[in-house]
């Protein structure tokens, strides 16, 4: 699998822009072409697209880096354990809510 989600609860547009840049400044060497921003009901879920394959273990190490809700990553290793895929979902649709790709919308937000 070549992409890494990163779900961050009730965080704000400056810190996930901020984080992004950092996540890509980290991350270029290691292969991360693209950040995508998506707003979700009770905050941002991030995607980090790389090109090429990583691993699980890299995988959760990279999320917990980065800030990934702790009790998600706690199902995802469970998940991992059990049946050694499906370690990361994040959700397009929760209870009836889109997440809906906000990049451009929080960067000018942001230069404001």
């Amino acid at each position: 699998m070549n992409r890494i989600g990163i779900d961050l609860d009730y965080a704000n547009p400056p810190s996930v822009i901020e984080l992004k840049r950092k996540i890509l400044k980290e991350q270029k060497q290691n292969g991360l072409t693209q950040v995508l921003v998506f707003q979700t009901r009770h905050g941002y879920h991030l995607e980090l697209i790389y090109d090429r394959d990583i691993s699980a273990e890299e995988n959760f190490q990279i999320r917990e880096q980065y800030g990934d809700c702790k009790k998600r990553m706690e199902y995802s290793k469970k998940r991992y354990e059990l049946i050694g895929g499906g370690y990361d979902i994040l959700f397009q649709m929760k209870e009836g809510v889109w997440r809906r790709r906000v990049w451009d919308e929080i960067e000018s937000q942001n230069q404001k």
